[in-house]
This record gives C-alpha cells, structure tokens and sequence, in this order.
C-alpha cells in the first residue's frame, strides 16, 4: 500500500501516524506541498494540519486542494488532521468559515 503523507510544517508532524504506519509495514512517502509536487495517485492519504485556512490563495495550497478534490473523485480514502480535515471538506464542495464562537 502506498500512503502519501502531507506535511505543511515540521513543527506539525505526521509523527505518530508515521510510526503507526511504519510498524505496520506501509510505504510511505511524506510530502511537504510547499516545496514538492503531489503525486497523480496514491493508495490513501493523510493530509495533516497548519496554521493556515484552507480558504487561503498560497498558490500550493490551491494546488493541494486541487490534487485533495482529484483524490476524492476517484475514491482515494483519506484522512485529514485539523486543516487536512478543511481541505477535505472544500475537495468535496463545502464551505469552511470560522466558528462564531
């Protein structure tokens, strides 16, 4: 199985879902969207979090959120920590805005 991991920061790293993944024998490749092309498919994702909005215009941020909405179309099973969980959900046609609380 082949899981891309994406890491926006180190300060927020993929640590113990690594490891979990590692000891269970997964490839994985760990890929910071920043400084990296994601790939065209993968067996499943992790896309970790930030403290960036995934409302935000970073040109790879757009790219992410295109590749995350690309990865949804073709049923890739992802899992998303804090922003992943936002890019998420606008990949799949929601709108993400602060909380009024």
């Amino acid at each position: 199985m082949n899981i891309v991991v994406v890491e926006h920061l180190p300060q927020e790293p993929a640590a113990a879902i690594a490891e979990t993944l590692q000891q269970a024998g997964v490839d994985m490749r760990v890929i910071d969207p920043r400084y990296e092309p994601l790939p065209d498919c993968c067996d499943a994702a992790v896309i970790m979090g930030g403290p960036m909005s995934a409302n935000d215009a970073f040109p790879w941020l757009k790219r992410e959120l295109a590749w995350a909405t690309e990865q949804l179309e073709r049923g890739t099973p992802m899992f998303g920590v804090c922003l992943g969980a936002q890019i998420m959900a606008r990949a799949a046609g929601s709108c993400i805005k602060p909380s009024p609380v």
